[in-house]
């Protein structure tokens, strides 16, 4: 009966767990805070945000597990409802597939794979780890860990549990408070990094908590520092500023500190075992570069037999890619990975944005990243295209059309 218990899928495992991590955390905490460490910096002002939230959270959510498993029991139907969900948790098994790259973009084709491929673990994210901006640059820079950012949109993404919990991990405190700007997960993973004392554990119990389907693995367990070099040999510092300072010039190249940084060896492994590589979407220089300008993952890569997807962006980037086409953006790529190291490029038409909204994107410096087949052609490359982007407020990747497009070209090819 205990084996019962166990299974994957009844999320009850989850919440016993974030429970325990709470109470430890909020009393390591409270030692620190009363054990004469003293202080006022962010991880307190974080500890009573995080462990009390995630206290109630799991309270309540085993309550109402207790009182479902109790109704299910006296209804006489409680061996069904177990051989249900290990029915549930089975469904077919997509190839391995890594997906590289940071920023939004990463985040929307997690997004859109994950439902398309049940709750598989062969879905691995490796994420950049470069953001010195925002939430991520503050808790890096005063917690000396990695920027969490990125990587918490990708657990997110990958993310089966209720969407109330992934709304709170993606909740932004207010301008009235002193965490204005920092995101409830951004905490969260800080916080549990800093009691753990490793950040890799932490977004792997992360994992568990908002019961990830596959892997979220940062490229290297060093923070990368950015500097651009232009054509015309300035130079501009930092991810957060390269898209500021470069108005009107052409990056030449992009260079990371530690030059030296290795890359994680799990990031490493599970390259040489996919079978699908997909580097994109996302900044070409400051989400997509960082993780190949790390030499053991851009070996891998090279090496790798499996087949590689390189998914443009659907718009121009203001002081990164200015007037950039998809064979521009696939030739950066190529610079670093060498040629005919993509077996295809995803590129997207524009036909449902309205004139405003193109208007404002020109007026931004921004514009949709001109097809130009013949060249890419040339390099050796198949182009998949089709309107994969998604009109609002911005114009951006459609999850579920890319996914769907991905998947197309990775079932026909196989």
């Amino acid at each position: 009966m205990l084996s019962k218990w166990l299974i994957s899928g009844l999320g009850i495992k989850r919440w016993i767990f974030l429970l325990s991590v709470s109470v430890f955390m909020l009393g390591a905490c409270f030692v620190r805070i009363y054990g004469g460490a003293g202080g006022d910096g962010i991880e307190y002002y974080a500890a009573v945000a995080v462990f009390l939230t995630l206290t109630a959270v799991a309270l309540a959510k085993i309550t109402l597990f207790v009182e479902k498993i109790i109704k299910i029991a006296q209804s006489g139907h409680l061996d069904d409802y177990f051989d249900g969900i290990k029915i549930k948790r089975r469904p077919p098994e997509p190839p391995a597939i890594v997906m590289i790259g940071g920023g939004t973009g990463l985040s929307t084709m997690l997004r859109g794979i994950r439902e398309y491929s049940g709750n598989s673990k062969n879905l691995v994210a490796i994420v950049t780890v470069a953001d010195d901006g925002g939430s991520s640059g503050r808790l890096r820079e005063e917690m000396n860990i990695l920027p969490p950012g990125d990587i918490r949109n990708c657990l997110i993404a990958l993310s089966t549990e209720e969407p109330l919990l992934t709304k709170l991990f993606q909740y932004r405190f207010k301008d009235s408070t002193r965490l204005s700007g920092h995101s409830f997960g951004n905490l969260f993973i800080a916080a549990l990094t800093d009691v753990t004392g490793d950040f890799l554990k932490a977004v792997k119990e992360s994992s568990k908590i908002l019961a990830v389907s596959g892997k979220v693995l940062p490229s290297t367990d060093v923070a990368l520092s950015l500097r651009a070099v232009y054509e015309d040999g300035s130079v501009v510092n930092g991810e957060s500023q390269i898209a500021y300072n470069a108005m009107n010039k052409k990056i030449s190249r992009i260079e990371i500190e530690p030059e030296d940084a290795r890359a994680l060896p799990e990031a490493v492994a599970e390259i040489e075992k996919a079978r699908v590589i997909i580097i994109g979407p996302g900044s070409l220089y400051t989400s997509l570069m960082p993780n190949l300008m790390i030499e053991d993952i851009r070996n891998a890569v090279k090496k790798s037999g499996a087949l590689k997807v390189y998914i443009c962006n659907v718009m121009t980037q203001p002081g990164e890619t200015d007037n950039y086409s998809a064979c521009d953006h696939l030739k950066a790529i190529t610079s670093i990975l060498g040629e005919r190291s993509i077996d295809y490029i995803v590129v997207s038409d524009v036909t449902n944005a309205s004139e405003e909204l193109l208007a404002k994107y020109k007026a931004a410096r921004a514009e949709p990243v001109r097809i130009d087949i013949e060249k890419i052609a040339a390099l050796g490359v198949r182009v998949v295209r089709a309107d994969l982007s998604a009109a609002s407020d911005f114009l951006r990747h459609d999850p579920d059309k890319l996914a769907r497009c991905v998947l197309d070209i990775v079932k026909n090819k196989a």
